[in-house]
């Protein structure tokens, strides 16, 4: 009886992990095809139901890929939550392009996404020590120039690693002392809420040409059909919502114009 319970035990993880392999080649199968499409054929549309079926396969690749298009709404309306969210899947199986995005994202390099200094430390450390160029360059900033992780011999044993990876790199970064008076100093913004918030959407509305009527703080009709107006106009959901996320995209679109 006993044996009987071992060999059905043994063939259920043996079934478990044979299909575990099938689906990671379904999804390598699948993410080839897309690359194929995208990178080859340059034809996005036909790859990215490729690369959504990869990564329903746990493709980390794909994964990744798929987060970036979201990210920049690139052949899919942009959407932060959603490329956050293909972001992480594959930063969980450790790839490093997908922990470095996101450790750069969280110092600030994204718009929608809060600044976590902790989660960039995080990710970017993650990436840094799959010998992640960009990851390691990211880290030396970060101990640099952000308050509340600054440490300067921290921050020149990630430029001096990345030196090793790059020669290329300045050797006067792996000196702390140099970075001290080279850094500047980032100040993440802080968050606006209530009339507050309106009013700063309504002053970048009218710096872009819309009409949202006065900075008064109140959003009104006008103010909420000039939103509407910049959604339309830049691609995103014309839900006429004020918040942080529409407030980054004006200001992207203000230093892109």
């Amino acid at each position: 009886m006993i044996r009987r319970c071992l060999v059905v035990t043994v063939l259920v993880f043996a079934i478990a992990a044979a299909c575990a392999s099938c689906k990671n080649i379904q999804g390598t199968v699948y993410r080839d095809m897309a690359n194929s499409a995208y990178y080859g054929d340059e034809d996005l549309q036909r790859a990215l139901p490729m690369y959504e079926k990869a990564a329903g396969y746990g493709d980390p690749e794909a994964q990744y890929i798929l987060g970036t298009l979201y990210l920049d709404g690139t052949g899919v309306p942009q959407n932060t939550q959603q490329a956050v969210s293909w972001l992480e899947a594959s930063a969980r199986q450790g790839y490093a392009p997908a922990e470095r995005t996101l450790g750069i994202m969280y110092m600030g390099g994204a718009t929608g996404v809060p600044v976590d200094t902790n989660k960039a430390v995080s990710y970017l450390t993650s990436a840094a020590r799959k010998n992640d160029l960009a990851a390691t360059l990211a880290l030396g900033r970060l101990y640099a120039a952000f308050p509340q992780v600054q440490d300067f011999e921290a921050s020149a044993r990630w430029y001096a690693t990345a030196r090793r990876i790059n020669p290329g790199i300045d050797q006067r970064l792996s000196d702390p002392e140099y970075i001290k008076t080279i850094v500047v100093v980032v100040h993440p913004k802080q968050e606006l809420e209530g009339r507050a918030l309106v009013a700063e959407v309504q002053k970048k509305l009218a710096q872009l040409g819309y009409d949202p009527g006065p900075a008064d703080g109140i959003a009104g009709k006008r103010t909420v059909g000039a939103v509407k107006k910049f959604q339309k106009d830049s691609g995103l959901d014309r839900n006429g919502k004020i918040d942080m996320d529409i407030l980054f995209a004006l200001e992207k679109a203000e230093r892109e114009k």
